[in-house]
């Protein structure tokens, strides 16, 4: 009688196992359609690449409840992702899909909305521009991904959301 308790206490699953079988469906899902946009423009190539790093971040910290930062390199070459460690925002480094990331020369990234710009001495890439709260309170935000063809937008939207879509130039501004 106790071994068949036993045996029906371990037949479920915990909750750490469910949320890893999740996240390696929507990283299984993303690199289908990475797959499926291969021969995209360099742009739009990177917006896809982005969207599976701002997911890998959501993912990291909805699993380890940790806050993570993100933020475009000032001059639009590439981007970074931050977590907060011994009273500063740190540069991760140590996870495969968090590194840093080095654009084409014919492609740019730049904050479309959704975070202060930075001016001044504020300007230097020490800190995120957006988060990523284990609470999943995120703010929206939107990045543009530029090339010669045009821009490509990566947007979260105010439920957590990542789309990626062609955009329009906004107006007043040059393409």
């Amino acid at each position: 009688m106790r071994a068949a308790a036993a045996n029906a206490r371990d037949a479920g699953l915990s909750l750490v196992e469910v949320i890893a079988a999740v996240a390696i469906l929507a990283v299984l899902t993303s690199a289908v359609v990475v797959y499926w946009n291969a021969g995209a423009s360099p742009a739009r190539e990177a917006a896809d690449r982005l969207t599976l790093r701002l997911n890998a971040a959501r993912e990291h910290v909805l699993v380890t409840g940790e806050t993570l930062g993100f933020a475009g390199d000032l001059d639009g070459s590439g981007w970074r992702f931050f977590r907060f460690r011994d009273g500063a925002w740190r540069v991760v480094q140590d996870h495969p899909a968090l590194r840093p990331e080095r654009l084409g020369a014919e492609v740019r990234l730049s904050l479309r909305e959704g975070a202060p710009p930075r001016r001044g001495e504020d300007a230097a890439v020490t800190a995120p521009q957006v988060l990523f709260d284990p609470g999943g309170f995120d703010s929206p935000f939107a990045y543009e991904v530029r090339d010669r063809t045009g821009p490509v937008v990566v947007r979260r939207t105010d439920a957590g959301r990542l789309i990626v879509d062609m955009a329009e130039t906004p107006p007043g501004r040059a393409a």
